[in-house]
């Protein structure tokens, strides 16, 4: 029988990357921050935002003059708190990619590999958490329950029990 995880057993995963189409590098980053603190965190982050960027998401690629200080605040929450968050990051060499090869023709079966790969990462680093894993809205043909279901059988390949899988 499943025992329901407590709150601070469980952490949280925030995943986002790079763009992927037009350069060398793609880059994953996560976020890993235990659910007992993410509250405390998302505000501070609400907090680092004002008054340069109040709404809509923060994109690394429009940082400018006039909001480069909210930015350096942002970078400062994710970065300075070394007890409470933690990141993790993935870089893969596109050009080394070969998704005909090695994912049946389809990019987004390369991508959900690459995320796989830093979630298995975590899970090594952290064995004794459960996880939520919250990937960055894409506009994909993919189902985020594809991922979570890779990443639930990979868990379990490698001897996790139900009861410790990841999952979002």
């Amino acid at each position: 029988m499943r025992v329901p995880a407590k709150p601070e057993g469980i952490l949280e995963i925030y995943v986002d990357e790079s763009s992927q189409n037009t350069h060398r590098y793609l880059v994953l980053g996560a976020v890993v921050v235990q659910l007992t603190n993410s509250k405390i965190i998302n505000d501070l982050i609400a907090k680092a935002r004002l008054p340069e960027l109040p709404f809509n998401e923060i994109k690394w690629t429009k940082v400018s003059k006039a909001k480069l200080a909210a930015y350096t605040r942002v970078v400062d929450v994710l970065f300075d708190r070394p007890d409470e968050l933690h990141f993790h990051s993935l870089f893969v060499d596109t050009t080394k990619q070969n998704h005909k090869k090695f994912n049946q023709g389809d990019s987004e079966i390369g991508f959900n590999k690459e995320v796989y790969q830093l979630a298995n990462k975590v899970g090594r680093m952290y064995d004794a958490y459960y996880f939520h894993l919250y990937p960055d809205y894409r506009d994909t043909k993919s189902f985020p329950e594809e991922l979570r279901l890779i990443l639930n059988r990979g868990a379990a390949k490698q001897g996790d029990k139900p009861s410790a899988l990841l999952g979002y």
